[in-house]
């Protein structure tokens, strides 16, 4: 009687157990949708034209019922109709794809759902990008999941995607969401279109420089091409967004971005054989940390209508200068000897400084003409201090200047005996430059600031104006010390540049 008894409580035991089991996976979730086993073709208007979106079964995701582990997958298909005369070939037929959640009774990211572009799709465009298990939010009426965002470029083309809704077995208690009730639909939508207009800053482009993306959507655009330089990034100069390298992501509907550039930099061999090019491209890329090749004194032959001259790397550090003038600043080059005689100006005066000379007029017009012209290309543009003379009312001076002559303080530092400083109004807008201050050129030791003429030391003209005497101008003598003179004299030229 006992064993009896034991069984018919095992047999009960096994009922109740299966029972519960079948109660669970009927009366779980399960998703509404459209009519099963049928399709529905729906026209979406879209900026460029429209698309068609072939639902299998309907634009609901359909299945009777979901258990943990349960996953169903709903198959679409999107199709482009550009029609006659389509303008937007630049545009194309953007679409955004959205979940729309009627009800969704579980918890916050029970249900997850994928996006994946079959491989039957054409070749065309931009699909949507893969998503893989992204959590749905619980609630009623949900319309902002945005599943993806893609482009058909191309009339009568395709993008066939499978949505699949997983529902997950978890280590944890899921009985709580017995009974729990999922329902939705898919829609397609015109996403908010962003232009972007492309400043190639020298670059070339193969195809138009205005382009729209989705708003919000990270896309990669073409790469612009410059001679001698290697494309680096975007960089946003009106509107919002963000960029990284040469995917784009526009946050306002017009942005205007400009392209970044590395230059292409050759490897440094010495200063007396590398091309201006190449040393220009090292400057530019490595600034000081050329000196290991590019040292200061360094010399290097340059041809003037036939004749060869030498010049030599006068300075090569300072390049975040602080200071008013930029002449001693960075990447300094200046002739070792007078190159010709010339005076500074057709009469002894030095009313208006620098700026206003004859000299600079040469310097920068027909003597620039005559260098070669690789040279002439790397040849930056420099902010030029100089002092004035003693006429009323005159400050010290500003010009942009390609070529230049020295002042006192990049020449001397005052020394022991006769100080130049107080002769130079600009004494203190410059510095002195790397080579004569590894000379240890003063104004009382001054032998390194000789320059010869025709194989002997001679005079050689500064750009500064005397500050007591409005006829004169400094210059230095073939001894090496300061002197000044009238404006009309025929002094020799020593002029200097930069590169950056």
């Amino acid at each position: 009687m006992k064993n009896i008894l034991k069984k018919r409580i095992r047999f009960i035991g096994i009922v109740i157990g299966v029972f519960l089991a079948i109660n669970v996976a009927l009366s779980f979730a399960y998703i509404r949708g459209g009519s099963v086993g049928s399709e529905s073709v729906s026209t979406i208007a879209l900026t460029g034209g429209s698309v068609n979106v072939r639902y299998s079964g309907g634009d609901a995701i359909v299945a009777n019922s979901i258990v943990p582990g349960y996953e169903t997958t709903k198959q679409f298909t999107v199709t482009s109709e550009y029609g006659e005369g389509h303008e937007y070939y630049n545009l194309g037929l953007w679409y955004q794809i959205n979940l729309v959640v009627d009800k969704n009774e579980f918890g916050d990211g029970s249900l997850t759902y994928s996006l994946s572009l079959d491989p039957t799709s054409d070749d065309d465009g931009m699909p949507a990008t893969n998503v893989e298990y992204v959590p749905i939010p619980s609630g009623q009426n949900l319309t902002g999941i945005i599943v993806g965002t893609g482009k058909l470029a191309n009339d009568n083309k395709s993008h066939v995607y499978n949505l699949k809704i997983t529902y997950a077995e978890t280590s944890t208690d899921q009985s709580e969401e017995i009974g729990s009730k999922f329902e939705a639909h898919i829609t397609l939508t015109n996403p908010k279109i962003a232009r972007i207009i492309f400043d190639l800053n020298g670059g070339t482009y193969t195809s138009s420089t205005t382009k729209y993306i989705p708003l919000g959507m990270a896309v990669s655009i073409e790469e612009p091409t410059k001679e001698g330089y290697t494309f680096n990034s975007w960089k946003i100069t009106s509107g919002d967004g963000t960029v990284s390298g040469n995917t784009i992501i526009a946050n306002s509907l017009a942005i205007t971005v400009q392209a970044q550039y590395k230059a292409n930099v050759p490897a440094m061999v010495n200063f007396a054989s590398d091309s201006w090019s190449t040393i220009a491209a090292n400057v530019r890329a490595k600034k000081e940390a050329t000196k290991s090749v590019y040292s200061v004194g360094s010399e290097k032959e340059v041809a003037i209508g036939g004749t060869n001259y030498t010049v030599r790397i006068a300075n090569n550090s300072n390049y975040d200068c602080s200071l008013e003038s930029k002449t001693a600043c960075g990447f300094v080059v200046e002739f070792v000897d007078i190159v010709e005689k010339r005076v500074m100006n057709s009469s002894a005066t030095n009313v208006g400084g620098w700026p206003v000379t004859a000299m600079r007029k040469y310097l920068n017009g027909d003597f620039k003409a005559k260098l070669p012209s690789d040279l002439q290309s790397v040849i930056a543009d420099t902010t030029v201090i100089s002092g004035h003379g003693s006429t009323s009312g005159e400050t010290n001076f500003t010009s942009t200047d390609k070529i230049y002559l020295l002042s006192t303080r990049e020449v001397w530092v005052n020394g022991s005996s006769s100080p130049v400083s107080s002769h130079d109004t600009a004494y203190n807008s410059t510095r002195q430059l790397d080579y004569y201050a590894n000379n240890n050129v003063t104004t009382s030791n001054h032998s390194g600031a000789i320059k010869n003429y025709a194989g002997t030391s001679d005079w050689w003209w500064l750009r500064a104006a005397h500050s007591t005497i409005r006829n004169y101008f400094l210059y230095v003598s073939s001894g090496g010390y300061w002197s000044n003179n009238n404006a009309d004299n025929s002094y020799g030229v020593a002029p200097a540049f930069r590169i950056e």
